[in-house]
């Protein structure tokens, strides 16, 4: 019977455990950056569309092998890049262009979790990270090479809630940030608009403590069996 409170009450404290932070490494299913600059008529073709793939990343508190509401998440790491070349031309004097995979969302800073609500739903503050390098030729012939981190950028998000670990999550992101871009040459501030969405995968990965709890319950219920054999061959 002592075995058997044992194995109880060490089940109890791993189950205490559940709601660990678990990573999540989604694959881009699809991702498009749609960019439109002001003033009109400076680009062509304004606005256009980037594809992009990759990957994200996710820390999710997730409870009782359980992705759903009232669970917070944290956007991190990322490296999701365009695929395609895109060349543009810039007031017909110069094209710009940028060669797949010279443009990458590296990072989300979000300085507190977000909340998972009803149906999954979700609003995202992040500091965004982005690089890219674009090639001018033309009248105007330079290299732009770019860093910049757009500070308290808003996303809506739309998270698929999961019941077993054998389940796919799906994370959608769809939000908005601008970029200003001084072009000295033509004495023209180009601003970017620039819409994005993305769509990830990952399979749901069980609470960290719950092969904690399983470990402990085997291994508890040998030792209890064993006690039990060896007690029945000694009577």
């Amino acid at each position: 019977m002592r075995s058997l409170a044992a194995v109880a009450m060490l089940c109890v404290m791993a189950g205490a455990a559940m709601g660990d932070p678990v990573e999540y490494v989604f694959d881009v299913t699809s991702a498009t950056a749609i960019v439109d600059i002001l003033p009109d008529g400076v680009v062509d073709p304004d606005p256009f569309t980037v594809l992009a793939d990759g990957t994200f990343s996710m820390i999710l508190y997730q409870s009782d092998n359980h992705v759903g509401q009232s669970d917070t998440f944290v956007l991190g790491a990322a490296n999701v890049t365009n695929t395609e070349e895109i060349v543009v031309a810039i007031s017909t004097v110069a094209t710009a262009t940028l060669s797949a995979g010279s443009a990458r969302l590296l990072d989300f800073d979000m300085s507190e979790p977000a909340h998972i609500g009803p149906g999954g739903a979700a609003t995202v503050v992040a500091d965004i990270d982005v690089e890219a390098t674009a090639y001018i030729s033309g009248v105007i012939s330079s290299t732009i090479a770019t860093r910049l981190i757009t500070p308290d950028a808003e996303f809506d998000m739309l998270l698929s809630t999961s019941v077993t670990g054998s389940d796919v999550l799906t994370a959608t992101i769809d939000g908005a940030f601008s970029y200003e871009y001084a072009i000295a040459e033509i004495s023209q501030t180009l601003t970017l608009d620039i819409v994005v969405n993305v769509v990830g995968t990952a399979h749901v990965v069980p609470d960290p403590s719950l092969g904690g709890l399983t470990a402990l319950g085997i291994a508890g219920a040998g030792v209890w069996l064993r006690r039990r054999r060896a007690n029945g061959a000694m009577s």
